[in-house]
């Protein structure tokens, strides 16, 4: 993987009839999958691990791994059903 990752989603997630609503609808593709959203006993974090180089004195160098807290994840989609296949004509 490169450095620079593209931040591309997987897919779109709407909320079903009102904003506040525990529906959810996402598109992945050609499919439509409907769920619930569950909020997590216990948040996760999304961490990225840094590996630097050690002090020069040293030999052998030894590596200093740092963790970056890129994101919490405090909500789940739970998909009951599965994806439904959208109608597609194709040309």
């Amino acid at each position: 993987m490169c450095k620079q990752e593209a931040k591309k989603p997987i897919g779109r997630e709407r909320a079903i009839a009102k904003a506040r609503s525990r529906r959810r609808r996402m598109l992945l593709g050609y499919h439509e999958v409907t769920g619930t959203k569950v909020k997590l006993k216990k948040p996760l974090l999304v961490l990225r691990k840094k590996v630097s180089g050690g002090a020069g004195d040293q030999e052998p160098p030894a590596a200093v791994v740092e963790l970056e807290v890129i994101g919490i994840i405090r909500h789940k989609i739970l998909f009951k059903d599965r994806p439904k296949a959208l109608n597609v004509r194709l040309v």
